[in-house]
């Protein structure tokens, strides 16, 4: 049995493999921002609030997209080469929702150049389009621009936004949207995936908002996915209010089902506390998702802006793998670990393209990564490969379909 506490774990009550990874930790984390910022609830979570496992493995196939969009391995590469990628040792080991998809377009924005790209799953008929987090210095800059911008689209003119993300969002509209509207006539689509961590969650909603308020030659009543993972308060209260407006529409006129929303808050991630609430700034999502060591609960709204949350005893046959938590630890998986490996990967390549397996693996070997991301394979990417084997994708997205 294990109760949450609300401290961090001291150093000597960490694993082995847990202090290793904390100790090459190079990425922000955020907690200190989660020591500040972030409010706690005095809600407590309860199993009565925690949602299937099926949910878990479901919004980690987003998530791995949702990563992916970090990579500084060109995209194009990455996806001819997937099947050697995913393989033991490569970096994209687990990320197996990626094996069966087709990349249509990819980009970088015309402000801070973020990354993005959208992919087409076959299997699934789906289009995702995932947004990079912050990455670069650009756009930190442009993370730190706290004003509000009057959010439009046309003749609508309904609260303000971040005026950053307002920029960047700008930067990649027309390129991404056109790219949505191809792929529809190409593919056959039945839903839209919109994805991101951090400042990728804030991009995934704007052009949510886009899609619903704006007029492109999409399908009619095509279903909507909005999955973010640690995303930052986007807009205002008015902005929320036609947000809501907006989906309650689009439902009421295609059904309970055609638009989800998953907003995932991580233990300790501090990143979703911001930008403060005392500047204005409020969450678009009714019910957001708490990920706690490996499970995910269900926020009540009147909760909905607090970050951070006790949870009551429960009993588990395992240590938690990320005991401390912090932003990049979603979905069972280290982030960081993975960006590391695609960093090497991407020197290799850059170096010389021909024999670029042998090489990465011997790099790979000569720094001790003899387990994946850094630690013994977990449970939830096994889970994740067995319900592929089992073929359960429509499982899983049933799974999806029931927590709305």
């Amino acid at each position: 049995m294990y109760y949450l506490p609300s401290h961090l774990p001291s150093s000597s009550s960490l694993s082995r493999f847990s202090s290793y990874r904390y100790a090459r930790e190079s990425l922000v984390n955020f907690r200190w921002i989660s020591r500040i910022c972030a409010t706690r609830s005095h809600r407590l979570l309860t199993s009565a609030d925690r949602l299937p496992v099926e949910i878990t493995l479901a919004l980690s196939q987003h998530g791995q997209f949702a990563e992916l969009a970090y990579t500084p391995v060109p995209l194009p590469h990455l996806f001819r080469n997937i099947h050697i990628l995913s393989r033991e040792h490569f970096p994209l080991e687990g990320y197996d929702a990626l094996l069966d998809s087709e990349l249509v377009y990819h980009t970088r924005g015309k402000v801070a150049d973020v990354q993005a790209f959208v992919v087409y799953r076959p299997s699934t008929r789906q289009l995702v389009t995932a947004f990079s987090g912050t990455s670069n210095v650009a756009q930190c800059l442009y993370d730190l621009r706290l004003s509000h911008h009057h959010y439009h689209t046309g003749a609508v003119r309904r609260g303000r936004v971040h005026n950053g993300f307002w920029k960047m969002f700008k930067g990649l509209r027309l390129s991404i949207m056109r790219s949505l509207e191809a792929a529809c006539r190409r593919h056959q689509v039945d839903e839209i995936v919109l994805t991101g961590h951090s400042l990728g969650g804030a991009l995934a909603y704007l052009f949510a908002l886009e899609t619903l308020s704006a007029e492109y030659a999409l399908p009619p009543g095509i279903k909507i996915i909005v999955t973010t993972f640690g995303a930052p308060r986007t807009g205002d209260q008015e902005l929320v209010d036609y947000w809501v407006e907006l989906v309650d529409s689009y439902r009421a006129a295609h059904g309970p089902d055609a638009l989800r929303e998953y907003c995932v808050k991580g233990y300790r991630d501090g990143v979703p506390a911001i930008p403060p609430a005392s500047l204005g700034y409020r969450h678009f999502c009714r019910e957001p998702l708490y990920f706690v060591h490996g499970k995910l609960y269900r926020i009540p709204s009147s909760e909905r802006e607090h970050a951070l949350f006790d949870i009551e005893p429960v009993a588990d046959v395992e240590a938690p793998l990320h005991p401390r938590g912090g932003h990049n630890y979603y979905n069972g998986r280290n982030m960081e670990n993975a960006f590391r490996r695609l960093q090497f990967l991407g020197d290799i390549i850059e170096k010389r393209s021909d024999g670029w397996e042998d090489r990465y693996l011997k790099r790979v070997r000569k720094r001790h990564f003899h387990t994946i991301h850094g630690a013994p394979l977990h449970n939830l990417v096994t889970l994740c490969v067995a319900f592929r084997r089992r073929r359960c994708h429509s499982g899983l997205n049933m799974a999806l379909q029931s927590v709305t």
